[in-house]
Order: C-alpha cells, then sequence, then structure tokens
C-alpha cells in the first residue's frame, strides 16, 4: 500500500516543461543525485540535484545541449583496469562521456551520436542490476507503425551497453543482450 506523501512535490517546478527526472544513488558522495531535463532561456538544460533523503532536493550543477528523457550512469572503461566514465543522454540517444564528482558533471567529450537509425527514442537503463552481472542494460521506446496491434507503438530489444577506448576516444557501444540467444532456432551466414 502507498501513502501519497504530504510533502509533494518534493521539487517545485522549475521552469514550464521540466520533467522526466532520472535518480540515482551516488555512493562516493552517500546521497541521491537527480537528473532532471529543464528548459532555461530557450535552451535545453540537464539539471542536477542531490538529496540525502529523497524529500528534501538542493540545485548542484546543469549540463546544457540536452532535451528531455535523461539517464545518467557509469561505465567501466574496456581495457582500462578500474578505470570508469559518466554517461550523460538525452532523449534522442546522443551522448558525452565525462567525470562526475558528485556535484558536477565533466564532459571529457563533445556530444556524441548514439543511435543512428529512427525510431530509437527516450531510452532508459534498468538500475540495479546485480553486481554479479556488471551490465548496463538499456530498451528504447521504439517509435514504430503497429497496424492491426492492440497497442500503439513499443519498446527496443534490450541493449547491453559498453564503453570502448578507440582512436576518436571513449566511445559507447549497444549489443543485443545475451539472453535473446536462447530465441535463435537456426542461422544462415551470408558471405
Amino acid at each position: 500500500r502507498f501513502t501519497k506523501f504530504a510533502g509533494n512535490p518534493i521539487l517545485p517546478q522549475i521552469t514550464p516543461g521540466n520533467r522526466d527526472p532520472k535518480v540515482i544513488w551516488h555512493a562516493p558522495s552517500g546521497k541521491w543525485v537527480m537528473a532532471l531535463y529543464v528548459e532555461v532561456d530557450k535552451k535545453h538544460v540537464i539539471q542536477f540535484f542531490g538529496s540525502a533523503n529523497l524529500k528534501e532536493w538542493s540545485y548542484l550543477s546543469s549540463t546544457e545541449g540536452f532535451y528531455e528523457c535523461p539517464d545518467f550512469f557509469e561505465l567501466p572503461l574496456e581495457g582500462k583496469a578500474g578505470q570508469s566514465r559518466w554517461i550523460l543522454t538525452g532523449a534522442s540517444s546522443e551522448y558525452m562521456v565525462g567525470t562526475f564528482d558528485g556535484t558536477t558533471f565533466h564532459p571529457e567529450t563533445a556530444k556524441l551520436p548514439g543511435h543512428r537509425g529512427r525510431g530509437f527514442y527516450a531510452a532508459q537503463t534498468f538500475s540495479d542490476i546485480p553486481a554479479s552481472d556488471g551490465r548496463r542494460i538499456q530498451i528504447g521506446w521504439f517509435q514504430t507503425a503497429t497496424k492491426g496491434m492492440p497497442f500503439n507503438q513499443s519498446m527496443t530489444i534490450p541493449l547491453e551497453l559498453r564503453l570502448r577506448e578507440t582512436a576518436d576516444g571513449p566511445r559507447m557501444t549497444w549489443t543485443p543482450v545475451r539472453e535473446l540467444e536462447s530465441l535463435r532456432a537456426e542461422s544462415r551466414r551470408l558471405n
């Protein structure tokens, strides 16, 4: 049973249309961190807020250039033992790679393209996948026609995200999750 919190809203409206909070636990700083889309002076901005109790929030910092549906997470940098980077994404799946000190996201890359096809939008990653698994799994909104179906549009297949070092710097990769292999009945290899 849920009881509505008497102190709602926990974060008052900042500007008309601010939306899509993504809340994570940031263990190094010992607080909850929220990434929130806010339009400021006709600029698309992700603002970060911090909280010790999920009820009282204070402004931390902001990053410009992302439109709605932020996601914010850490990925290990493959081939660099013990190194990781933080990823900030927006609804279009564009992303930046950088560091996060518990207050400010420090981008180390320009905004990078994500998915290049059409219809992959507002993707989010699962939180709290067991450490023994260690994967970061993302599902996007698949904006496709679904004629004759009892639903409108769908979700993409789940994708495992990784961060690889390239000659141009760190880049994310998307791979269908390994569990999908159990659905394969036969395969053909074409040259």
